[in-house]
């Protein structure tokens, strides 16, 4: 029973449903309590008219038939402005006839009609019909001052009257805490649902999706940051680039799933080496780069040595056994003859470079370097 429960519940709670349709499934249900319990209320404070009643229990039926309809069929704006118009323009009115006027309960529930009809239609449909709602009360109102014998009065001692607005009170109370309560509910959880949506686009516009590593995009931004840092406080940051040696022959001989595995492999070793503050992304293709905030260029270059060995030793592609290796070049930012990110990754593509033409499978930096670039 209980998973039966749970089952509906999601059903008609469904987060995939518009905001507005999830409101209308509450309301239709809650106005099908809410039209019984205001069945009983006037039995039991003793104010009550058989037409009331009535009028009261098929108003229950209504909602209900209003819930299973849209429900079953999908036609959930037809039955929006049917349950609006029907519950404003018919059962209210009717209601406040036959139980007293203006010494009943029912005024309590005009307010609670506005707010669903606020709340429910969309803004061109509430723009015509919440003008007509408000000249119907006035009108209403104005007739049953103007004319105190048109409504139907009961007859009933004034302890009586005053118990029965209490329990219509507590009932409009009650359905508009729930209304509230749901609509703040359903609000949170769209916007979890929105701040988890941007958490995701945010991710993936600066993720790079076959290794999972940053992409170039943030990796140029981090480093512009990086160079502010610098400027500001004084210290040294260096960058390491990397590239595949014979990348383009892996993809030539053995396929890009092998290349895309080689990839994966060399990223996951890239990660292993560096701190939670550094920044591993893939600048392009078979190029990567690390970004080493507070380190020198003899550091970086170590951190780099340390790589290209493990690269050296290690297996890249388990499914193929091909000898991979990789080279490099390291730049530290200097900002007499740095400008911009352009600069700092220039001279770490120079190395780079260097390190490809003196027979891959090293890495260069200003101390080892034989001067290529020049």
């Amino acid at each position: 029973m209980k998973e039966k429960i749970e089952k509906f519940l999601m059903d008609i709670l469904n987060p995939q449903l518009p905001m507005r349709i999830r409101f209308f499934n509450i309301c239709t249900l809650g106005g099908t309590a809410g039209a019984l319990l205001a069945t009983i209320a006037p039995i039991i404070s003793g104010v009550n008219s058989t037409f009331g009643l009535i009028l009261s229990s098929l108003t229950a039926v209504f909602f209900f038939s209003l819930f299973l309809i849209g429900h079953n069929t999908g036609k959930n704006e037809l039955c929006i402005m049917v349950g609006v118009i029907g519950l404003n323009f018919i059962i209210y009115p009717l209601l406040y006839f036959s139980m007293g006027g203006i010494e009943g309960g029912m005024v309590l529930y005009f307010v609670m009609g506005i707010v669903f009809t606020l709340l429910l239609l969309d803004f061109k449909s509430a723009l015509i019909i919440f003008p007509l709602e408000i000249a119907e009360y006035s009108l209403i109102f104005y007739l049953g001052e103007k004319h105190p014998g048109l409504f139907s009065t009961i007859d009933v001692y004034r302890e009586n009257i005053v118990l029965d607005i209490a329990l219509d009170f507590f009932i409009v109370s009650l359905t508009t805490f729930f209304v509230i309560k749901i609509l703040y509910n359903a609000y949170e959880d769209q916007a979890k649902r929105a701040d988890k949506l941007v958490q995701e686009l945010e991710k993936l516009s600066t993720t790079d999706p076959l290794t999972k590593l940053y992409n170039r995009r943030f990796l140029m931004q981090a480093i512009e940051t990086e160079i502010i840092k610098s400027k500001r406080e004084k210290y040294k940051f260096s960058i390491i680039m990397f590239d595949v040696d014979k990348f383009k022959s892996v993809n030539d001989t053995y396929g890009h799933i092998i290349g895309d595995e080689v990839l994966i492999s060399f990223a996951k070793i890239l990660s292993s080496h560096v701190r939670e503050y550094d920044t591993v992304a893939r600048y392009g293709g078979e190029e990567f780069m690390i970004l080493l905030p507070n380190s020198n260029e003899e550091a970086a270059f170590s951190r780099a040595e340390e790589i290209r060995r493990d690269v050296e030793s290690s297996e890249l592609c388990t499914s193929m056994h091909i000898p991979i290796t990789v080279s490099g070049g390291v730049a530290s930012y200097d900002e007499l003859t740095m400008i911009t990110v352009e600069d700092l990754t220039s001279v770490a593509d120079t190395y780079l470079y260097e390190s490809k033409e003196n027979g891959r499978n090293r890495i260069t930096w200003r101390d080892n370097s034989h001067g290529l670039h020049k």
